[in-house]
């Protein structure tokens, strides 16, 4: 299990701090985050999102300096957050009314997540049926978030007949 913070797609908030800053990021009035860093580039990967909408990262320098930036936030269940990984693996046996055929089917899915796109792939296996899905889900910003998947399957039917189909 991950943990609460580290669930659900969100953006990484990098910057610069001229020196030792306080970083509060917020979203729709509610603070997300409050933490000090050091002077120099910073990276920070453990914010929970709240819902879709801007976050604002108010950086406050040690001498009051503040400075806000707006970070768009659209998200998809399927998006993952960067080098996050999502995987699943089944193996079963096929039962058709009551009758079981012992015949294996394979299923297996992998997610990856890049900076601001997931993309995706899995399969089916099974002697009478075949599935194999690419796809790739991606933030856009203020313009929000699209998925998109293309299918194929071929599956073959009493033996004789073979039907293929792409989507």
């Amino acid at each position: 299990m991950r943990p609460w913070e580290k669930r659900g797609y969100a953006p990484v908030i990098s910057g610069v701090a001229n020196s030792n800053a306080k970083i509060t990021i917020s979203q729709n009035g509610y603070v997300l985050s409050s933490q000090v860093v050091p002077a120099g580039a910073y990276q920070l990967k453990n914010i929970a999102p709240v819902s879709n909408g801007n976050i604002t990262v108010t950086v406050e320098e040690s001498d009051g300096t503040k400075t806000v930036r707006y970070y768009p936030v659209a998200t998809l269940s399927s998006l993952l957050r960067t080098d996050e990984i999502n995987y699943n693996i089944a193996i079963g046996e096929k039962e058709t009314v009551g009758k079981r055929e012992n015949s294996l089917f394979f299923l297996g899915a992998f997610d990856y997540g890049l900076t601001n796109v997931t993309v995706h792939a899995a399969g089916i296996l099974h002697n009478n049926y075949k599935s194999a899905a690419l796809g790739m889900s991606k933030d856009f910003g203020r313009f929000g978030a699209m998925s998109f998947t293309a299918n194929t399957a071929v599956s073959v039917f009493q033996k004789t007949d073979t039907n293929s189909t792409r989507s």
